[in-house]
């Protein structure tokens, strides 16, 4: 059964990556694109409506209270965040002692550590 599944999914990442790149032009290929192509139309208005309801007040933005320090861009992997983390930690407690009563917390996503 896994080994059928495995066939199946890389087949069907053979042909969606053939339809992206355009080496496929059948039927299917050009019904997938149409899909693909009305999703992001839809995932683009989505987007730009919520921006404009930020921009009009209708969405606001949140305060959190304390002090928060993002690093990095969370999309982009290899650049050194997680272990930047320590260092920024180190360096929160020794500019801010007042701080210390209260922990830095870091918050990674899809980490054990």
């Amino acid at each position: 059964m896994r080994e059928k599944f495995r066939v199946w999914a890389e087949s069907l990442e053979t042909f969606a990556l053939e339809v992206i790149f355009g080496e496929r032009r059948d039927t299917k290929a050009v019904l997938l694109r149409a899909i693909l192509f009305g999703s992001s139309k839809v995932f683009q208005v989505g987007v730009k409506m919520r921006r404009w309801l930020y921009n009009v007040r209708i969405l606001r933005d949140k305060t959190l209270g304390v002090q928060v320090i993002a690093i990095g861009n969370l999309t982009v992997g290899g650049t050194g965040k997680t272990p930047s983390r320590p260092v920024w930690s180190r360096y929160q407690s020794a500019c801010w002692p007042s701080l210390n009563a209260t922990l830095p917390l870091a918050i990674v996503p899809g980490r054990a550590n």
